[in-house]
């Protein structure tokens, strides 16, 4: 699994490099001017294939708003010889985590303060102060926001199992975190040191669900379907997803499927296609394909840091769920990346800002 995550971000960070050489280009004609990276990776993409057994894999490369490569590449399911293509469905992991950003940054536009505590919108939130340390402030919404908030970050007994078994439902999760985390304590202090939290971006679905006054589904639909995103949903048992998912492949034996609990820590499955569209309403200024989703202001407030920078965190930043920095594309400008994966499945995505560039493998 290490080896296709390591594969999957590698590749992101190639073609993310590549398209700046690209864009550089005098050439108006988007076909030439990507016509080399997109050979180049193409050879690179059926090599890495072989190379870590991945069985399969889909990329989309967009300027600006125009998708200049869509594709897909290996089985989707090798035992019936099915093709991926663009618009087969894949777990993308904590990739979801972004789409929860998004949200937050909606409701901001709306009035919403992140710097409130928890307990205003998640009233049965309740954890210890970190061993050897008195209470400090209480855990707000920014610091969920920008994984400061000392939240213990893997606690998901039961956030992953077999479809054919019985699972949690998002809301019975987040009550077995609530659960949980009443009778433990924080891992670190308030904004000592970034500490990537999965509970803690689980239970903000609850957040934008109390904040909104909406079903978390209702909320998250009406963003997909502003986004055109209409192959894309939290939900596994979605008709929109269901029996849809590429198969899963562990060190190129099928493994699962599997039913993912963890809502906005990283339950979406969606396709490169649609990817695609999410990505160029970063790239659009907070345009989807249906409409506005945010303002271009509040976008830039979106994707700008928003934690204290703690000297703990070495230079790291961090948006609204959004990492801000990559050193291997420093000389890039400003940008935004996550990445993702879950039992079988990995996922990249990165936007260099400047240059309007995006990538996503899925």
């Amino acid at each position: 699994m290490k080896k296709f995550k390591d594969s999957a971000v590698a590749l992101g960070l190639m073609i993310s490099l590549m398209f700046v050489s690209a864009c550089s280009s005098s050439s108006n004609n988007t076909a030439n001017t990507y016509s080399k990276t997109i050979q180049e990776m193409t050879t690179f993409i059926n090599t890495q294939i072989t190379n870590d057994k991945v069985k399969g894999l889909a990329v989309a490369l967009i300027d600006d708003q125009s998708t200049v490569w869509l594709e897909g590449f290996g089985k989707a399911d090798v035992a019936n010889e099915i093709p991926v293509t663009p618009d087969t469905h894949f777990e993308i992991g904590s990739n979801s985590k972004t789409f929860a950003g998004v949200m937050i940054a909606q409701l901001v536009e709306q009035g919403f303060n992140i710097d409130e505590p928890v307990t205003r919108y998640l009233p049965g939130f309740k954890i210890g102060a970190p061993l050897g340390f008195t209470a400090s402030n209480p855990i707000t919404i920014r610091t969920m926001l920008t994984h400061h908030s000392g939240i213990p970050g893997d606690i998901f007994n039961g956030g992953f199992s077999l479809k054919s078994e019985p699972h949690k439902t998002r809301k019975e999760m987040n009550q077995w975190f609530l659960d949980y985390l009443a009778n433990d304590c924080q891992a670190f202090p308030i904004d000592l040191v970034s500490s990537y939290s999965n509970t803690a971006v689980a239970l903000l679905s609850d957040v934008i669900a109390n904040a909104s006054g909406k079903d978390f589904a209702d909320y998250s639909e009406a963003l997909f379907h502003t986004l055109g995103m209409d192959q894309t949903s939290f939900d596994h048992d979605s008709p929109k997803v269901a029996d849809h998912v590429s198969k899963g492949y562990s060190s190129g034996i099928e493994s699962g499927p599997f039913y993912c609990s963890l809502g906005t820590s990283g339950s979406i499955i969606s396709t490169a296609s649609d990817m695609a569209k999410y990505l160029k309403m970063i790239t659009g200024n907070g345009m989807g394909e249906r409409g506005r989703v945010m303002s271009a202001a509040t976008l830039e407030t979106m994707l700008i840091n928003q934690s204290t920078s703690p000297p703990l965190d070495l230079g790291r930043k961090i948006g609204f769920l959004w990492q801000l920095t990559d050193q291997d594309l420093s000389y890039a400008g400003n940008l935004c990346w996550h990445n993702g994966g879950t039992m079988t499945m990995m996922s990249h995505m990165t936007v260099l800002r400047d240059h309007k560039l995006a990538v996503v493998v899925l």
